[in-house]
């Protein structure tokens, strides 16, 4: 197996108690931050990380493959092509090997207890399907947890249909159990951004239990180019948002009627 894969056959013999994936394009400014939060998660040892490099053009993998060298419980996958975004998600999915996972995206960062947080919530309450807590915002590229300049905090609304119908509280650190994927399928790859917002109504609309867990976990960089908030993308993002809530709208109007 060549050196970018990272015989990832032979790291997967741990049973982790939960797995967090990351798909990487044009990452290189953000990585060494990311990797840097990784290591300092409290339950490190026990999460297995996957880091999905999407054919970036850029050296994401320099910074990656030392720590996959040291720590068993990094595994790097180079694709041939980038696939898309939700489409990238799906094959990190399957690539976890643990019942509880998670994304976690480059340029976002963690506490030091993120992870531990939640998974304790889930691994406390068996009928919980997906958690996600509070995070703050930043405008700032790589500021730190501990260290940053935020001025406020990212809209989160204890769960309910109806809220989220009005926003995407899980937005961009929750944790779930891949018990859903089997329940619901994937994330929806026609979509460019809305796709975890229509999979979280999917799973709710279908009687997953989702939950608030009312604790800072993160901080959440709104990246002028990124794919749901750069303005040139602004418009076509809204209307996917429109179209992925309508036929869930639709499903709690005859919910109420009844």
């Amino acid at each position: 197996m060549s050196k970018s894969n990272m015989d990832i056959s032979s790291k997967m013999n741990k049973s982790y108690k939960c797995s967090i994936f990351c798909t990487v394009y044009k990452g290189e400014k953000f990585i060494n931050g990311y990797l840097k939060d990784m290591i300092k998660q409290t339950m490190f040892s026990d999460i297995e990380f996957i880091i999905l490099d999407c054919d970036s053009p850029e050296n994401e993998k320099q910074y990656v493959l030392p720590l996959c060298e040291k720590y068993p419980n990094i595994i790097y996958k180079r694709l041939e092509s980038d696939p898309g975004l939700y489409q990238s998600w799906n094959i990190a999915i399957k690539m976890c090997s643990s019942t509880i996972i998670g994304n976690w995206n480059v340029d976002d960062r963690k506490s030091a207890n993120s992870i531990e947080i939640l998974y304790n919530r889930l691994l406390k309450k068996s009928d919980i399907d997906v958690v996600y807590g509070i995070t703050y915002v930043s405008y700032a590229a790589n500021e730190d947890y501990e260290d940053n300049e935020y001025n406020a905090i990212y809209p989160y609304l204890p769960h309910s249909l109806e809220n989220l119908l009005r926003n995407n509280s899980p937005h961009c650190m929750p944790l779930w159990r891949k018990s859903l994927h089997d329940r619901f399928g994937y994330f929806d790859e026609s979509y460019i951004s809305a796709a975890d917002g229509e999979f979280w109504l999917r799973c709710a609309f279908g009687g997953a239990t989702i939950e608030l867990v009312n604790h800072p976990v993160g901080l959440y960089y709104e990246n002028p180019l990124g794919r749901s908030t750069n303005p040139a993308h602004l418009q076509k993002c809204l209307e996917e948002v429109k179209r992925s809530r309508l036929p869930y709208l639709a499903m709690l109007q005859e919910q109420r009627i009844k």
